[in-house]
């Protein structure tokens, strides 16, 4: 479930402005989010270095919310904290260890996100009123394909900008900001609910699909301002009374681990007091409270009954707000330090298990910069291998042509080139994300649009973002798709003209350029992936082109092995598909599928049945090709008998043109 927190930028020191947002009558921060499951008692194990700092991509200022759906997925929103914009969406495919923008609006600034699952995320905010009147209106952006894409969604204008969410389904979720409005369809239309009387809401939590809590303010104003909470046992559809929860100020952000254990944060009205709060917990779904041990920080995240926490506690002597963290294991009762050093305010962390955090922030009250911390025993170990630099990659290319399909009366195919990066560097170096694509013309203007961003371009093979990791030699390898026609069904009406082609690595800003005279109508490019000469352990085991084109990914194992295999490339008309594999190593393959060849009758053309033959299926003859070591043959051995009447028949594979 997710959790999301609205807190006050209260206390803000001398000198520095206070940042208000017109039409609220009180300052607030950013929401945040935290990740919670069942309180059974575990011990935090040790980890040496406790937190560190991994790169944040360029341009991005500070962040506000933080969230992992998955051991891999993260993504994290933020934007200025006065909700006018910028705003940007990062997001990590590794845990965390490398990020990558994945969109950026210049009015717009996120406060929260939710992921109910690895691809789809909600992340909401504010922007500032189309006339100018001084009030921000309610933003809100949903992706449904891992942030390759953002859709912008309505959300009633009542409730001013947003500052939380919590989705417990792709289809139900709740948002906080002047009132409450919830969604039962997936943010395809959103309802204002009745929200508690007297509460001035700072924050969302919900532990189950039923089972939600509010925290927030009651009658008053600063220190004379009552914590109080409400619950909801029908996903937010109604609320109870508020009840008060502990002392003045508000209560902040809120970790619940089941529909009795939450974790709380009393905030404080006090001067520079921005990044603390004060712990409250309660074993009984809300109605009572009792204080933790010390102040800790401004955000947290329980897992069973570990807690961390992050903040920024005021310094003095140098005005600023750097980052700190604490941890309790026992259910955010007794709380301690941990390690960690950081310039930069924390704003938010999650948590998918004790000894696995993220912990974003940024610089305050400026928000021009960002810090991304990770919390692991192996403490961001993927990070620590130098970037691939341009001045340290060659780009070259081989090209094959796959089919992608009919539209209209035009028979309408995709050019597919791969095109590799190697590391002609003297020392090892990582890569990841996408390159940056786009063809110039002779006055070097970028020709239609840059390409865009998509896990399997052109219809190729699914392949979702990851480390590679090169040696000197060693070559990265990405997928670029162009439409080989123009007309109807394309979005090129005549053939564009072009020159040079710019590639800029990932994480990089300096392009390698090119000749080109390929292509140039709607390109899409896929992520770098592991290609030969790398550090990969397992890039000796032999692959398969699954669809004629696509080069394997890394670590080809019975879970990663591909689901379908085409044999004919001209039609895709014969193949094996629904495959389960049972082992994968340098020698072969096994596992079980279906045989499919197009029946044909009475001709290919008009035909749109399939014969299906199941059976056992082995892999085997692996020769070395220009993407790496592939498997050539596939031996089915039928249930009952093949296409040609046999109970077993050899396959030829595709193998890429040398």
């Amino acid at each position: 479930m997710t959790a999301v927190r609205r807190g006050l930028l209260f206390g803000v020191a001398l000198g520095l402005s206070a940042i208000v947002m017109a039409g609220c009558g009180a300052a607030r921060s950013a929401s945040r989010r935290t990740t919670t499951t069942s309180p059974t008692k575990i011990t935090l194990p040790p980890a040496s270095p406790t937190w560190t700092a991994v790169a944040v991509p360029t341009g991005v200022g500070i962040l506000n919310d933080v969230v992992c759906p998955s051991s891999a997925q993260c993504y994290a929103v933020g934007g200025a904290p006065d909700g006018s914009g910028p705003g940007w969406i990062i997001g990590s495919s590794d845990g965390g260890s490398n990020w990558e923008l994945l969109t950026t609006t210049p009015g717009d600034s996120f406060s929260a996100i939710a992921c109910p699952t690895a691809v789809t995320c909600t992340a909401v905010g504010s922007a500032p009123e189309p006339n100018n009147q001084g009030y921000f209106v309610p933003e809100a952006l949903v992706t449904t394909d891992r942030g390759q894409h953002w859709s912008s969604q309505v959300v009633p204008s009542q409730l001013g900008g947003l500052d939380g969410i919590a989705c417990t389904s792709v289809d139900l979720c709740i948002v906080i900001g002047e009132g409450i409005a919830r969604t039962t369809n997936g943010g395809a239309t959103w309802s204002l609910v009745s929200a508690p009387p007297h509460l001035s809401i700072n924050s969302l939590a919900c532990s189950t699909t039923s089972f939600c809590i509010i925290g927030g303010a009651g009658p008053g104003s600063g220190a004379t301002a009552p914590s109080m909470d409400s619950v909801s046992q029908d996903s937010g559809a109604s609320w109870s009374a508020p009840v008060v929860a502990g002392g003045a100020s508000g209560l902040g952000e809120i970790s619940c681990s089941d529909t009795q254990h939450c974790v709380g944060l009393i905030e404080s009205d006090a001067t520079n007091s921005y990044g603390t709060g004060f712990p409250i917990v309660t074993s009984n779904g809300g109605n009572t409270w009792e204080r933790g041990s010390m102040a800790v920080g401004q955000s947290l995240s329980c897992v069973k009954s570990v807690c961390i926490s992050v903040g920024g506690l005021w310094q003095s002597t140098t005005n600023t707000y750097p980052g700190d963290a604490f941890v309790s294991t026992d259910d955010g009762i007794d709380w301690s330090s941990m390690n960690i050093s950081t310039p930069e305010a924390l704003n938010a962390v999650t948590c998918l298990s004790a000894k696995d955090c993220v912990a974003v922030g940024g610089n305050f009250p400026s928000a021009t910069t960002a810090v991304i911390m990770i919390y692991t025993t192996a403490a961001a170990s993927s990070s620590s291998a130098t970037a691939c630099a341009t001045a340290d990659l060659s780009l070259s290319a081989s090209q094959g042509t796959a089919s992608g399909g009919t539209v209209a009366t035009n028979y309408i195919s995709t050019a597919i080139t791969h095109y590799y990066l190697t590391n002609t560097g003297p020392h090892s170096c990582t890569l990841f994300g996408y390159p940056g694509v786009a063809v110039l013309d002779t006055q070097g203007t970028v020709v239609q649009h840059p390409a865009i961003r998509q896990e399997g371009p052109g219809g190729t093979q699914s392949v979702a973002p990851a480390t590679v990791s090169l040696a000197p030699g060693g070559q990265a390898i990405f997928v670029l798709a162009q439409t080989d026609s123009v007309g109807p069904g394309t979005d090129c009406s005549a053939p564009f003209p072009r020159t040079t082609l710019q590639v800029i690595p990932p994480g990089e800003t300096v392009p390698i350029r090119q000749p080109y005279a390929g292509i140039a109508c709607d390109l899409a490019v896929g992520p770098v992936q592991q290609g030969t000469g790398g550090t990969s352990p397992s890039s000796e085991v032999p692959g398969v082109l699954a669809d004629c084109t696509q080069p394997p990914p890394v670590a080809l194992t019975p879970s990663t092995g591909p689901a379908q295999i085409v044999f004919a490339c001209a039609d895709a008309g014969l193949g094996a598909k629904n495959l389960s594999w049972t082992s994968w190593t340098d020698s072969g393959a096994t596992g079980t599928g279906t045989i499919y060849e197009h029946d044909c009758t009475p001709s290919c053309a008009q035909s749109t049945v399939f014969n299906m033959y199941p059976g056992s299926i082995t892999l085997s003859g692996a020769e070395n090709t220009a993407v790496g070591p592939l498997f050539s043959t596939l031996t089915a051995r039928f249930q009952d008998t093949g296409p040609n009447g046999q109970k077993s028949e050899n396959f030829d594979l595709p193998l890429p043109a040398e």
